[in-house]
């Protein structure tokens, strides 16, 4: 499962915690109104399924969400309920092969970072696969 911290404007709220009871693979669901200081909003807390993550989280987008607000995606290890388990259950598909794309896709940007110790490794690896067919055609 994964935990959704959502920083939602309150005049968006009500859609979003409608979508959110009536959606398959969504629990424990949370409702703090007027509690964003910053630029004022209300924060909704949920754990999703993994494999409901992306429709989740595609829904929120097209809402406009993280533009007005924020979407903050976190891992969990372990979720001990019964709730959970009937969220998981609910949702299409198995949780173990479900990839969430925005959590690949932040982690690409943040990871994928051109290194000069990367750039040295990927340059010895070309000198030695030349050397290598060289060799297989003097042979």
């Amino acid at each position: 499962m994964i935990h959704l911290r959502l920083i939602v404007p309150s005049d968006d709220v009500r859609p979003v915690l409608e979508y959110l009871e009536t959606t398959a693979g969504v629990a424990h669901m949370a409702h703090m109104p007027d509690v964003i200081t910053s630029h004022g909003g209300d924060l909704v807390l949920c754990d999703v399924a993994r494999e409901a993550a992306n429709e989740v989280v595609e829904w929120l987008q097209r809402r406009g969400i993280h533009h007005r607000g924020a979407i903050i995606i976190e891992s969990l290890d372990a979720v001990i309920s019964d709730a959970a388990a009937v969220a998981e259950d609910e949702a299409p598909g198995q949780g173990t092969d479900a990839l969430i794309w925005e959590e690949l896709e932040a982690r690409t940007r943040t990871d994928a970072v051109f290194t000069v110790s990367f750039g040295v490794l990927i340059s010895i690896a070309a000198i030695i696969a030349g050397a290598g067919i060289l060799s297989i055609r003097r042979s």
